[in-house]
Parts: C-alpha cells; sequence; structure tokens
C-alpha cells in the first residue's frame, strides 16, 4: 500500500444523489477508510424532514447532520459539511465551491470523489477549481434519457466540462464505458466501472438501532411503483397494465408514490381508480421502508434507464422486480432469478410478468431472497472497486501535485 493510499481521506460529494454517497460512505468507512460527506443542504433537510426557510438555516445545518447519526444513517466518525447551492446561473456559485474547496483542504480530505448528474454544472465547475488533490468522478447520468424536456446537449457539455476536471470517471453500468470514452474523449486508462454500492441507508431507515425492528407487514397482491413520475420512467404503462392484471389477480392494487412532471398526465388514465393507492410528492426517508415493506413487487416499466436506485432499494428489502428490458437495468436484474425481464413500452407483457409473481407466493419468495443475497455479494466486493480506482487517480495526480493537462476534448466524439 502506498503512502497516499494509507493516509486516504475521501471527500463524498453530491448535490441530488446524496443517498448513493450515504451508502458508499458506510462502506467505505467499514473498509477502514476516513469520509467526510459534503452534501447539498437542501436535499438532505428534505430527506430527513428537517423544515428550512429564512433565517433558520445555522440551526436547521446542526440538526441535520444530527438526525443522519440519530438514524444511524452514516456514523458519527463521518464528517457531514452541508452545501447552500445557488441556482444553476447564479454567479454567486462559484465563490460556493471555493469555499467548499477550502473546507475539504482544513478538514485533511487527499480525495475529492464527485457524483453529478444532470444540470449540475456547478459540481464540474468545483472539479476544475480543485488544483492540488485527485479528483474522481461518478457520472450518475452519462447519457441523456429518452423524454428529457432540457437539450441533450446540455448533459453533454456539462459532463464534458467535468472530464477535464477529473483524474478518473466512473460509471455504474459496464454499457456505458465505451460509451464516454467516445462522447467525452477520455482514455481507457482514466475510466472504470464500478456497479453502484448496496442501498446501506434504505435498509438503516426502516431499523436505525440494528436491532430487527419490526417490519411493516407485506401486503399480499401490491404493486409499487417508487420514485420520480418523468416520461422516461414509464408509468403510464403500468396504468394500462393493471386492468389486464386485475382480470387475472382481482385482488391485486397498485401503490404509487411519485412526483414530478408526468404524474397528473398517467394518473389521468386510471380506469378503475378504487384499484390505486397514490401518494403525491417527495417521500422523506424514514417513511420509504414502509412503501417497499408493503409491496409484493416493484415495478419498473422504464422505457429509458440507467442505473436505479429503486430496484436496489428493493433488492435490500428483498423484493422481486418486474421492469423493463432497457439500458442499464438488464445489468442489475438476473432474468428468472431477482425478478423478470419485459420489453420496454409493452403493457401486455409487462402485466403478464406481475402476474406471473403475483400469482406464485414460492416463486416470489425465493426471487426476494435471491435480490437480498445478490446486494449482500455485492457489498463485500465494492468497498476493494472504489478503492481501486482511488488508487488509480492517485498515480496520476498525487495529493498536493499540480494538476496535469486536461485531455484532448477536441477529439471527443458524442
Amino acid at each position: 500500500m502506498t503512502k497516499e493510499m494509507a493516509n486516504l481521506h475521501v471527500g463524498l460529494v453530491a448535490a441530488a444523489d446524496i443517498e448513493s454517497m450515504l451508502d458508499l460512505a458506510n462502506v467505505l468507512h467499514e473498509a477502514g477508510v476516513k469520509v467526510s460527506l459534503y452534501l447539498s443542504f437542501a436535499r438532505a433537510a428534505r430527506l430527513v424532514a428537517v423544515p428550512t426557510g429564512e433565517g433558520t438555516e445555522p440551526q436547521a445545518e446542526g440538526e441535520v447532520a444530527e438526525r443522519f447519526y440519530q438514524r444511524n444513517l452514516v456514523p458519527r466518525e463521518c464528517r457531514i459539511r452541508l452545501i447552500h447551492y445557488p441556482r444553476l446561473r447564479d454567479p454567486r456559485s462559484l465563490g460556493v465551491m471555493r469555499r467548499a474547496i477550502g473546507t475539504m483542504r482544513a478538514d485533511g480530505v487527499t480525495l475529492v470523489h464527485i457524483s453529478i448528474g444532470p444540470t449540475e454544472f456547478w459540481l464540474a465547475v468545483l472539479a476544475n477549481l480543485v488544483r492540488d488533490l485527485p479528483v474522481v468522478t461518478t457520472y450518475a447520468q452519462p447519457k441523456p434519457n429518452v423524454g428529457e424536456t432540457r437539450p441533450p446537449w446540455l448533459d453533454m457539455a456539462i459532463n464534458r466540462l467535468m472530464a477535464r476536471g477529473a483524474d478518473m470517471l466512473v460509471v455504474t453500468l459496464q454499457s456505458m464505458v465505451p460509451y464516454i470514452q467516445k462522447a467525452y474523449g477520455i482514455p481507457p486508462e482514466h475510466t472504470a466501472y464500478v456497479p453502484l454500492c448496496p442501498r446501506v441507508t434504505a435498509v438503516r431507515w426502516a431499523d436505525p438501532t440494528g436491532r430487527s425492528a419490526e417490519p411493516v407487514p407485506e401486503e399480499p397482491g401490491t404493486v409499487l411503483f417508487f420514485g420520480g413520475a418523468r416520461r422516461h420512467k414509464g408509468l403510464e404503462y403500468l396504468v394500462r397494465a393493471q386492468p389486464m392484471v386485475n382480470r387475472e389477480v382481482p385482488d391485486a392494487r397498485f401503490l404509487i408514490a411519485s412526483h414530478g412532471s408526468d404524474l397528473d398526465r398517467c394518473l389521468a388514465m386510471i380506469e378503475q381508480p378504487e384499484r390505486f393507492e397514490v401518494h403525491r410528492g417527495f417521500v422523506p426517508g424514514d417513511q420509504m421502508p414502509a412503501f417497499y415493506q408493503r409491496a409484493s413487487v416493484v415495478a419498473l416499466p422504464y422505457i429509458s434507464a440507467g442505473p436505479s436506485g429503486v430496484l436496489l432499494d428493493a433488492y435490500g428489502f428483498g423484493k422481486p422486480v418486474v421492469a423493463s428490458e432497457v439500458g442499464g437495468l438488464p445489468e442489475y436484474v438476473q432474468d428468472g432469478t431477482t425478478g423478470i425481464l419485459v420489453p420496454p413500452g409493452d403493457e401486455r407483457e409487462l402485466a403478464a410478468g406481475i402476474i406471473h409473481l403475483l400469482s406464485d407466493d414460492e416463486l416470489r419468495r425465493r426471487m426476494g431472497d435471491n435480490a437480498r443475497r445478490w446486494i449482500a455479494e455485492l457489498k463485500q466486493s465494492i468497498a476493494e472497486r472504489w478503492l481501486e480506482v482511488y488508487e488509480q487517480a492517485m498515480s496520476f495526480r498525487p495529493p498536493a501535485a499540480p494538476r496535469p493537462q486536461p485531455f484532448p476534448l477536441e477529439e471527443a466524439n458524442p
């Protein structure tokens, strides 16, 4: 082990995707790595249901961090810093990023790991402002999804800017490695594939003390759709599948916990509202486990997909999935073992998959057990894989070394 790796202190940075960074913090801490978290204040406060408003921020910051610790979402040895991100076009963000970097240096961080999602321009700027520390980036969404309202070039431009500032670019889908190399002009030695981190915090929300708290009972015949309702999530196909499912499984019910731009359009398609239970809005972390625990099956009827946190949450709670065979989902769904894959945009096949699982209790339980086992096996290897990426990044730019010349982005070929 090199001296740099022996003294490794990882600063995990996230704006929207803080759940993944919380999961990674837990895995790295268990592997003996020192970790600090630099998270969006607004997103973190929303997750732990801390009210915010003008004049309350200093007190709220302390309350947010304390709730993370009290719920055992991260150990107290992991320092939590909260960042107030202004809007995308607000020039004050430059100062926010500079102060964040100064805080990381003062905290003794030796490597910066950023999770960047769509429109998170200032995180790409942050990567380019870090001059003396190695930078690793996880692309949460390396390729725009179908049906996005924002222009595709915006995400591409932000991802390309991030590529200039990072020493290692990581994707959580094997199929995306050649894509980012070509689209963003990144040399192969600066790219890596690491699977999504197991959803450690999702299960801890349900049992914060680790004393096997009594779960919410499963409700037989319940199909869950969880998360944002955007065009590429395909909620409309689940709505269309419902009458077919209920003809074969009369007691089946559909539980929707969602928010987003496509929700109203999809709900207007419902023919039998008595078969649905709809929860609108963002679900705080402490309310999330009950939805998965109540479900018999989790549906992911997506028509375009990258890596899915909903999928791993379902696995963490031992729930099989019926998911579209599209994008990155086949890399995480073992068809016939942890769930059932169906063609995207096909409500008949979606209904058939749901009916198959709801009609066979033994198969459904076996697939749920397989899913939970798959997550446990993934957790055993994930820290080692990230440490390999960090060591590679440090070989390109050891801490305190001057920044090397960035990749020649003019060679990029989107």
